[in-house]
């Protein structure tokens, strides 16, 4: 039995197929994709202005390497830019910087910008800083939401019903997040 189980590692991993053995990814493989496909429909015409400010405040961040605001805005420039990657980055930058006066709420903003620059889905370091969260913020809404993405990553499909289902009936998760949960389960064939 044991060399079996060697054996289909062995034949997934060789044939380029690790995946099947883990369905989660890294959060860099996941973006990839994403990002070339924004890249090739990136319009800098209607967005002139704020490229503009956005390349000046990349500047001036580089002479200030710990400004905690100007990496705050960075990451929200990035986000309207669709810059998804790097306003992952500059969020990860804010935590590092803040360290142990970082807050939930900066938290939730780094775990939207994982799943926003992965395309809407979950990555193996998400999963890492939800474990983190859930333990200082079990009874968070956000918290329950992103362990419903989770699950729906890990194929662990009755587990994320559950957890939409007390989000629907607790009513205090915003309405976007629910109705993008609903919308997951549902494009699966999900009965919710």
């Amino acid at each position: 039995m044991l060399s079996f189980i060697f054996l289909t590692v062995l034949l997934y991993s060789g044939l380029g197929r690790p995946d099947l053995l883990q369905p989660q990814l890294q959060q860099k493989k996941l973006e990839l994709p994403y990002i070339q496909s924004l890249q090739l429909k990136e319009d800098a015409g209607g967005n002139a202005e704020l490229l503009s400010l956005y390349k000046k405040l990349k500047m001036t961040l580089v002479k200030r390497p710990n400004d905690i605001p100007g990496y705050s805005l960075l990451v929200k420039t990035c986000l309207s830019l669709n810059k998804y990657s790097e306003a992952r980055i500059a969020q990860e930058k804010v935590l590092s910087l803040k360290s142990k006066s970082s807050n939930l709420d900066d938290y939730i903003l780094l775990l939207d910008t994982y799943f926003i620059a992965a395309g809407g889905r979950f990555s193996i370091e998400a999963s890492k800083i939800l474990n983190r969260m859930k333990n200082e913020y079990a009874l968070n809404e956000n918290i329950h939401f992103f362990t419903a993405l989770e699950h729906i990553e890990r194929k662990e499909y009755q587990s994320a019903i559950s957890v939409y289902k007390k989000l629907k009936n607790k009513n205090t998760l915003k309405k976007e997040k629910l109705i993008l949960l609903k919308n997951k389960l549902e494009n699966l064939g999900l009965p919710i």
